[in-house]
């Protein structure tokens, strides 16, 4: 990973709930192409029902390394 990377990832650590949701939208116009509307509506339904869950307090947010870490205790505990 660059500095310029690694730089930009503590930066958007800081932003809100929306904002990530925002420049998430803004990532996937610029990589994926079109996205036909209809997809689009429903991805957009989606993370506003995951920002109202945040900001309600239903369900809370964890750490990127948090994540990890499940991820991965998971495929060690499911691996023969």
């Amino acid at each position: 990973m660059t500095q310029v990377l690694a730089e930009i990832l503590k930066e958007v650590d800081q932003l809100s709930a929306p904002e990530k949701a925002e420049l998430a939208n803004h990532l996937a116009e610029r990589l994926g192409g079109e996205i036909p509307p209809e997809i689009e509506h429903a991805q957009l339904d989606v993370v506003k029902r995951r920002i109202a869950e945040v900001e309600s307090g239903e369900i809370e947010l964890i750490s990127g390394e948090v994540a990890s870490a499940r991820v991965l205790q998971a495929i060690s505990q499911a691996a023969p």
